[in-house]
């Protein structure tokens, strides 16, 4: 617990990352889009001082967990949304039996068409059935 005050704990962001099954990258990335409420450790303790006073802690409150839990829910939706008729890269490797470094060079060198949402890359299924069919013709 970084404090308590009022009644209320705050945490820093590695314990509410913990408690609330996220990861800590994805907390500070929702904290600097503004979805969640910026506080700093000096912002709850004026006590603090020195470099832990620009901790980030948050409210581990019922309330900051549904909204982080929503934040959640809402981002796994839209990633299972986007890879719709597509596969990861891993899974796409693992079903042409190459290497996730063979299937970024056939995508560098324009053999395999992907998809990309965000920073994610997305093989289409069909992508992988035409790849398929081709090796079956040539033996």
């Amino acid at each position: 617990m970084a404090y308590d005050r009022d009644g209320i704990d705050y945490l820093y962001v590695q314990q509410m990352a913990f408690v609330c099954h996220v990861t800590q990258e994805q907390l500070r990335n929702w904290d600097k889009r503004g979805y969640l409420p910026a506080l700093r450790l000096r912002d709850v303790n004026p006590a603090a001082s020195g470099p832990a006073a620009d901790w980030r802690v948050y409210p581990n409150t019922e309330a900051m967990r549904a909204e982080i839990e929503a934040l959640r829910d809402h981002k796994q939706a839209l990633q299972a949304e986007s890879c719709e008729g597509a596969l990861s890269r891993k899974e796409a490797a693992d079903l042409l039996d190459i290497s996730e470094r063979r299937l970024d060079q056939m995508r560098g060198a324009g053999e395999i068409a992907a998809v990309k949402e965000g920073h994610r890359v997305f093989i289409p299924e069909a992508e992988i059935e035409r790849i398929l069919a081709e090796r079956a013709e040539a033996n």
